[in-house]
C-alpha cells in the first residue's frame, strides 16, 4: 500500500494518477481521458467494484461505490477522495 495520503484536497495530481491506473487496468484501455465520464467509458458496477478495490489497495483511502456516481471522473474522483493517514478500507 502506498503510504502517500492528503487531507483537504492536497496532492490531487497523485491521486489522479493512481485513479487513472487503477481505471486503465480495469477497463483495459490506454490513456483515459480524465474527464470523461467512467460509465461512458465502459465501466459497470462490477467494474467500479474493481476500481475501488485497487485504488484503496493503494492508498488506504476510504472510497465507496457511491462515490462513483457523485464524482465521475478520474479528475473528480482525485480531488474528492477522503485519505487521511491511518485510515482503513
Amino acid at each position: 500500500r502506498s503510504s502517500k495520503y492528503r487531507e483537504n484536497g492536497s496532492d490531487s495530481d497523485g491521486f489522479e494518477e493512481i485513479v487513472a491506473a487503477c481505471v486503465e487496468e480495469v477497463l483495459g484501455c490506454g490513456p483515459v481521458d480524465r474527464t470523461c465520464n467512467l460509465f461512458h467509458l465502459g465501466a459497470d458496477s462490477l467494474k467500479i467494484i474493481q476500481i475501488r478495490n485497487r485504488i484503496i489497495a493503494r492508498t488506504d483511502c476510504k472510497v465507496s461505490l457511491v462515490d462513483f456516481f457523485r464524482h465521475p471522473t478520474v479528475k473528480l474522483m482525485a480531488e474528492n477522495m477522503s485519505c487521511i493517514a491511518g485510515a482503513s478500507a
